[in-house]
């Protein structure tokens, strides 16, 4: 099995000899005892108490409880011995893992509870976040090692106690459907596993999600434009948040409250772009575009009339009903622990979501940003495909790390293998610009439905 980290800091494997020697020395014990009747019925005949074919069949009988009570201190004794061994064994595999993350902590980055080296949250420059992308990578590696190492530690202890066992005729009970045997069925792991694919995948999207939404840096400036925020990310990513100044023009803008959010990759290419804003009539729009040309439009007039749709890149349109659950619960403001840039909206007696830019006047170093981009596309795909519920958070970074066993594994956006999912394709360059940009493609999928689909 393969424990999370906190998990692992609770067991205590010394404990096992003293469980071998209390399994040895109540079989010992067992047969010492049976031994003492056995024994005092030989005598009796001496001591004239008893005597006779009775006292024979008795005798029998105790001896033939003797034999069995000798095989019972010798079953005790061989599996107080594989505990005592492997005692020593699953002990040393744990404390080598425990030194290796506390080692990493140490540093300027940091070991999950299910086991992935990420980055500090702490001021970086791009060429300080590489090369501790780079340096987490390698010590990935050797946690990794040493995880697979608790687990053969493990699971050698529990083969070893199976064969002991049988070797005195013991047989696992048949496991019963209705009514489950504790301790019967292995116990199943609780983080990714680093010994196959799979697993290698979720570490990676772990630490390319988390990259993806830690701010390294932050820069604020005005210009005849506008006052802009730029949230500069771990993995070269950044997102700029910008209030625009309606006068920029030779023409008043005659727009209120217009304020963009724009995500660029690593290489300078759009990811996305949030923009909402007011005009004079007080009719509220919003607007998001994906890096793959796929776009959201809602709005809610003066009257309060909504309405919304999406449309895909090659022009197929689905329509958001003015009476879809979308325009009547709030999209999340924190996508599993990032701030999504959105307001409280419907709080505020609205029905449409707004790009903020107050929401992330007072975001710094460190925090946590996945953009507005990112919490709207969730929420639609959430409301189209409710029955699949997906999850509004990121399942990687904030799923994995936060509960794996909770079933939030699959390096997406829900369960592994569900409706957001990665494939194998990411693997290698993950980075911001893929995981976010497959926002806009998934929510035109659930939206607009090609006709082959």
């Amino acid at each position: 099995m393969l424990p999370t980290r906190s998990q692992l800091t609770g067991w205590d494997p010394a404990a096992l000899v003293g469980g071998g020697e209390s399994i040895d020395t109540a079989g010992t014990s067992a047969e010492s005892a049976v031994e003492s009747v056995h024994i005092a019925c030989q005598n009796l005949p001496t001591l004239s108490a008893w005597t006779g074919e009775s006292h024979d069949a008795g005798t029998a009988a105790f001896r033939r409880a003797n034999n069995t009570a000798t095989a019972v201190a010798s079953f005790a004794a061989s599996v107080g011995s594989v505990l005592c061994t492997g005692a020593y064994t699953l002990g040393k595999a744990r404390t080598d893992l425990l030194v290796k993350a506390d080692a990493v902590d140490a540093g300027r980055l940091w070991v999950t509870d299910a086991w992935v080296v990420l980055i500090d949250p702490i001021e970086l420059t791009l060429e300080e976040a590489d090369g501790l992308a780079e340096e987490a990578n390698r010590h990935q590696g050797e946690v990794n090692r040493l995880l697979l190492a608790v687990d053969a530690a493990d699971d050698s202890v529990a083969q070893a106690i199976q064969s002991a066992a049988g070797k005195h005729g013991w047989t696992n009970p048949v496991a019963n459907t209705f009514v489950p045997i504790p301790g019967l069925a292995a116990p199943t792991d609780q983080v990714p596993n680093p010994g196959t694919l799979f697993g290698i995948q979720q570490q990676l999207m772990v630490r390319a999600e988390d990259m993806a939404t830690t701010v390294r840096a932050t820069e604020t400036f005005e210009d005849d434009q506008g006052r802009h925020k730029v949230l500069y990310m771990q993995d070269g990513t950044r997102q700029v948040i910008t209030e625009w100044n309606p006068y920029r023009g030779s023409m008043p803008s005659m727009k209120l409250s217009e304020t963009t959010v724009k995500h660029y990759g690593r290489d300078g290419e759009v990811i996305s772009t949030a923009y909402s804003w007011e005009d004079l009539s007080g009719t509220k729009r919003l607007s998001t575009t994906w890096a793959d040309g796929t776009t959201a439009y809602a709005e809610e007039w003066a009257d309060g009339y909504k309405s919304g749709r999406v449309t895909t890149p090659d022009g197929r349109t689905g329509d958001i009903p003015a009476d879809s659950p979308f325009f009547t619960h709030p999209i999340e403001t924190t996508i599993g622990g990032a701030l999504s840039g959105v307001d409280k909206y419907v709080a505020d007696g609205h029905s449409i979501p707004r790009v903020s830019a107050a929401a992330v006047e007072n975001i710094g170093v460190g925090a946590k940003y996945g953009g507005p981009a990112l919490a709207i596309g969730v929420g639609i795909y959430d409301v189209v495909v409710a029955e699949d519920k997906c999850v509004a958070g990121i399942s990687a970074a904030f799923g994995v790390a936060g509960g794996y066993a909770g079933g939030v594994a699959g390096g997406g956006f829900s369960s592994a293998g569900g409706p957001l999912a990665v494939g194998g394709a990411a693997v290698g360059s993950m980075a911001g610009s893929w995981i976010f940009g497959l926002v806009g493609t998934k929510v035109g999928e659930a939206v607009c439905p090609s006709p082959t689909s």
